[in-house]
């Protein structure tokens, strides 16, 4: 909200009246994300051998962004020169992305753009240099490996794209069946992703997509759109859908072995209600908001009970009160099946 609003700033502003301004969510939350898109640039090694380059450089000084940009540009390989606006530009850019299957070549197109608009000060916005990691998922619900246009062999399932110009176009090869794209995987770059994926795309991503953060985000769109649509219905005495492919989704997760409790308490968590207050934008019902949230949770819970309450069974911890990860994620999993039933 801060970087799309009148007090929206560069991640290193240009001018402050007391220091005490920088204490911004801006400057420190944007500005860790911009130092792991250049970790997901880099790869670990060569983040690594750039962070050293940093450290043996400036060990004691006061070191300025430039200091730390040219050392992990030197140590780790990288040209770093565009990239160099995400210090500079303020607001939060937004990537389209649209996706064609071509059958006959078996080749599989996905076109990107980028677009970041007017801020206070900035009119005016050149391109940012944004890592995009992209997956394509099969029918069958599994990774395809990704072979580029130009490239001899497959290398891996997951690839991080380079989008540098306003508008791009990146072609894999040996696509024999329409995939469904996995975009952004691990939020590789923290920008606002408008993709031409269809409600049925949301909810098998949310199925089936190995990287859990783009499941969690498959599950938060398909959720954030039932909602919205529940709350004009409300407000028009239209009928309100129950999101059967929701509690079904809950249900899979629950019974599930093996998988992080906090994880699936993530999953299972619906969208709040600001963040449907933020989507809808203006003419705001408060309370239709309220309701239809609350009617959502009510028929998960009825269609979901029987899993829920073998969930919160399942996760009670006997042992002594530990802050570890492994009972903090059961107490999680707990509350959020407890919140439901």
């Amino acid at each position: 909200p801060e970087d799309g609003g009148p007090l929206a700033h560069p991640v290193r502003p240009d001018s402050y009246i007391e220091i005490n301004n920088f204490y911004t969510a801006t400057v420190y939350n944007k500005g860790a994300e911009i130092v792991r898109m250049i970790h997901t640039l880099a790869g670990p090694a060569r983040f690594r051998k750039g962070m050293d380059l940093y450290f043996t450089r400036h060990d004691g000084e006061a070191a300025t962004v430039e200091n730390f940009l040219d050392a992990l540009a030197d140590g780790a390989g990288l040209d770093l020169a565009q990239f160099k606006r995400w210090y500079s530009q303020s607001g939060t850019p937004e990537v389209h992305v649209s996706g064609q299957h071509d059958a006959a070549n078996q080749t599989y197109t996905l076109k990107m753009s980028q677009v970041c608009a007017a801020t206070p000060g900035q009119p005016h916005k050149e391109p940012y240099h944004i890592p995009v990691a992209v997956g394509l998922v099969g029918p069958d619900g599994r990774d395809i490996p990704l072979q580029l246009e130009g490239e001899a062999a497959p290398n891996g399932t997951t690839r991080v794209l380079s989008l540098t110009g306003r508008s791009q176009s990146f072609r894999f090869r040996n696509i024999a069946h329409k995939p469904v794209p996995s975009l952004l995987r691990g939020f590789t770059a923290p920008v606002n992703l408008s993709a031409n994926l269809a409600e049925r795309d949301w909810v098998f991503l949310m199925t089936h997509d190995s990287d859990p953060f783009n499941r969690w985000e498959a599950a938060q769109r398909y959720a954030t759109g039932l909602l919205t649509g529940m709350v004009e219905a409300l407000r028009s005495c239209a009928r309100l859908r129950k999101g059967k492919a929701l509690a079904d989704m809950m249900g899979k997760l629950l019974g599930e072995d093996g998988l992080d409790p906090d994880f699936v308490a993530q999953m299972i968590a619906l969208p709040g209600e600001q963040t449907i207050a933020q989507i809808i934008g203006r003419d705001v019902d408060v309370d239709a908001i309220h309701e239809a949230r609350e009617r959502l949770r009510t028929s998960l819970a009825e269609e979901a009970a029987e899993a829920l309450r073998a969930a919160y069974e399942r996760q009670r911890v006997d042992a002594p009160y530990s802050p570890g990860a492994q009972q903090a994620g059961s107490r999680a999993l707990r509350n959020a099946c407890l919140g439901y039933l």
